[in-house]
């Protein structure tokens, strides 16, 4: 079983937690958040402990996680296979076999959602050598619409399409942008 580890932007590396138990059994994910390392909330040295051990890493590096100079010199000389994600991710990259794992692990990211992360996972233990981990392809998930909880995937294109599919019952109307 590979080891997966990711440090990432607080938000999401509460969302990634969240896929951590789906992926028992089949990939060691441990997730850490940059803001807690930098405020002393998650311990460093245990950080730096799972990086030995590393089968693959999994970097959101941001610009208002301090802790990352601190990472990075911790990981001079590291061979483990390393990916970048997020809105930073091209200013981090510096070979060609980076970009190539942080372009082949972006749009998981990008798109989110728990399957997402579950898949960017198993990816991940994919490229690290365990080639018996399936994952599917990213599935897109659009980041503006309207949206019905009932309806599975639909996403209305405007307010007049969803009311076509939704009558209004007379309660208001709530929008919620996330």
């Amino acid at each position: 079983m590979k080891s997966i580890v990711a440090v990432l932007w607080n938000t999401n590396a509460s969302r990634m937690r969240a896929v951590v138990s789906q992926l028992a059994g089949e990939v060691s994910l441990s997730v850490w958040s940059g803001r807690a390392l930098s405020d002393g909330t998650e311990d460093f040295d245990a950080l730096c402990r799972a990086l030995e051990k590393a089968d693959f890493c999994l970097f959101n590096r941001t610009a208002s996680d301090s802790i990352w100079p601190q990472i990075m010199d911790f990981m001079k000389g590291k061979d483990s296979p390393t990916a970048y994600v997020g809105s930073e991710a091209l200013s981090n990259i510096t070979d060609e076999k980076t970009l190539r794992l942080s372009a082949q692990l972006g749009d998981y990211y990008n798109y989110g959602g728990l399957e997402n992360y579950e898949n960017l996972v198993r990816l991940a233990a994919s490229l690290a050598g365990d080639a018996a981990v399936h994952y599917d392809p990213p599935k897109f998930l659009p980041w503006e619409g309207r949206f019905h909880p009932d309806d599975g995937e639909m996403v209305y294109s405007d307010a007049v399409a969803y009311f076509a599919e939704k009558k209004k019952k007379g309660r208001g109307t709530i929008g919620l942008l996330m």
